[in-house]
């Protein structure tokens, strides 16, 4: 064998380019799922599973990895849109103890105007944003009699003086 089939031969184990095997397949995708849907950002979920932000990125590549990163991540995002909502519409779930155990029962309270705000400046910015965009004519100006117009700036002058 010459000196260069020896340099591309590769060992057991070793991916396409050279060095160490990925960890990736050893992952239990899972546990991955369940390490996204704690409600980690990318950088976060690297750290856990011990690797750069970058190798993640790479990782992503992968459509089951992918999906099971997904997957985690919606269930995080579910959880959050479920408590806004309740928070918003008045509904608490509380768990009581008794002696079967735990118990769910839903009560109602005063909805959270915040959250309602939140909700809705979210859900229908068309509606509920804080700036309104109005698309007015300008040119109504060059249409007003001088006249029109000083009578129409001493109103807002006054207006103005007035608070």
């Amino acid at each position: 064998m010459s000196a260069m089939a020896k340099k591309k031969a590769k060992r057991p184990g070793q991916g396409v380019g050279g060095g160490r095997p990925s960890m990736k397949d050893k992952l239990n995708l899972d546990q991955v799922e369940v390490i996204a849907s704690l409600g980690l950002i990318d950088e976060e979920i690297a750290v856990v599973l011990g690797i750069q932000k970058s190798t993640l990125n790479n990782w992503k590549k992968d459509p089951k990895f992918l999906d099971s990163l997904k997957r985690g991540k919606l269930k995080a995002d579910f959880q959050v849109t479920k408590s806004l909502f309740n928070k918003a519409t008045g509904k608490r779930v509380v768990v009581e103890q008794t002696a079967k155990g735990p118990v769910e029962k839903t009560i109602t309270v005063d909805p959270d105007t915040s959250a309602i705000i939140f909700w809705l400046k979210n859900r229908r910015p068309d509606l509920w944003r804080d700036r309104q965009q109005i698309d007015g004519n300008l040119n109504v100006i060059g249409k007003m009699s001088m006249a029109e117009l000083r009578k129409s700036i001493k109103g807002i002058q006054d207006a103005n003086a007035g608070t």
